[in-house]
């Protein structure tokens, strides 16, 4: 009798448990819905580029965000912002939580903070499948991204990871920005393979990634009923109505900064390279993309400190990318005071350099009269 009461006992138990684990995750933020998000699409090398047009934001009440990896990811980037000039957040970046898998590192060893798999040691991706945890403090930004992800790894995707605030100082929210980048033919030749019923309510030539990105979902692994689709995007169509309508009573400016460095003289240089090249050499273009990849430099690290010497580089530089990237510090008040004035001017230099992310900036402040007195 006593072994069957301790047996019930245990299941209670762990079903609470799984109840309890269940509700918690059930509070993070979800950066894009399976069933309810808005994607645009382009195609660039043989490569499509999927961007979360959905304007959200983070509540400064929030448990926590969580970020769905899909399989066949090559790049990603999701950039958060706070709302406003001050404030920091510190939290839990992590797979699964373990409390005795929390690492112990220096905000500066990149190697737990980006992923790219073109260059040694920088693999926060590896550590959080490991189910490592991976602290951030006092983040007045935060970029979570990964670049040329190896099939090796995208397969183990099919993931979400989580992000747990553990203290806010005067937050008042935080926007975002996220987008994807996948093989065009390993998506086209997948679609074809499972016989995914095309949606065909995008351009023709983003029929096959529409396809793969709606047909998203964990649980139901890409097969969905073809039977259900129509009602189900019909759904959809009129939500996307909604949102338009909403859409055209505010506005949402295009805040995810430039972080591709540019070669010189065919080749990337090191901090310590850039330092010099800039001492030596008397061209100007040169120069300015130097003081550029600088600024990109320090705008990766993304502290308080870093970011106010990327400001200084990016003034330097006075190149587009770097006019945008200013626009965005000054209007976002990232560890700068915000200033929508001087965000409107970076943004309209840039725009005049020839940046059209810049110039669809310019265009929405000048329709809502911001920046401009």
């Amino acid at each position: 009798m006593q072994k069957i009461n301790f047996l019930k006992q245990s299941k209670r138990a762990i079903l609470l448990l799984c109840l309890l684990s269940t509700f918690l995750y059930s509070k993070y933020k979800p950066i894009y819905n399976f069933e309810d998000s808005n994607f645009s699409y382009n195609i660039v090398d043989g490569k499509y580029k999927v961007i979360l047009s959905d304007v959200d934001t983070i509540s400064k009440n929030a448990y926590g965000f969580k970020l769905y990896l899909p399989v066949f990811l090559e790049d990603f980037s999701l950039e958060i912002l706070r709302v406003g000039s001050i404030g920091n957040f510190s939290g839990l970046l992590f797979k699964n939580f373990k409390r005795a898998n929390i690492l112990t590192v220096n905000s500066y060893d990149l190697k737990y903070y980006v992923t790219n798999y073109k260059q040694k040691n920088l693999r926060q991706l590896d550590y959080l499948l490991e189910d490592k945890v991976i602290p951030y403090k006092k983040m007045t930004s935060m970029v979570l991204e990964a670049y040329s992800i190896p099939k090796r790894v995208s397969k183990k995707l099919d993931k979400l990871i989580y992000f747990k605030f553990l203290r806010q100082e005067n937050i008042r929210g935080l926007s975002y920005a996220f987008s994807m980048t996948f093989d065009k033919k390993t998506i086209d030749s997948f679609v074809k393979k499972k016989r995914l019923e095309l949606i065909k309510d995008t351009k023709s030539e983003y029929f096959y990634i529409n396809t793969f990105m709606k047909n998203l979902s964990m649980k139901k692994r890409y097969y969905k009923s073809k039977k259900t689709d129509k009602k189900v995007y019909k759904q959809k169509e009129k939500k996307a109505e909604k949102k338009v309508v909403k859409s055209t009573l505010s506005y949402s400016l295009d805040i995810k900064r430039v972080y591709q460095a540019k070669k010189i003289n065919g080749r990337y240089l090191s901090k310590k390279e850039l330092l010099e090249f800039i001492k030596h050499t008397d061209l100007k273009e040169q120069k300015a993309i130097a003081f550029y990849n600088l600024g990109v430099f320090y705008a990766k690290i993304n502290t308080n400190s870093a970011n106010r010497k990327a400001i200084e580089y990016f003034k330097k530089s006075n190149i587009k990318e770097a006019n945008f990237n200013l626009g965005i510090y000054y209007y976002i008040g990232l560890s700068i005071k915000e200033n929508d004035k001087q965000a409107y001017k970076y943004f309209k230099r840039s725009s005049s350099q020839g940046f059209l992310r810049a110039s669809q900036n310019v265009e929405i402040m000048e329709k809502y009269k911001i920046g401009i007195y």
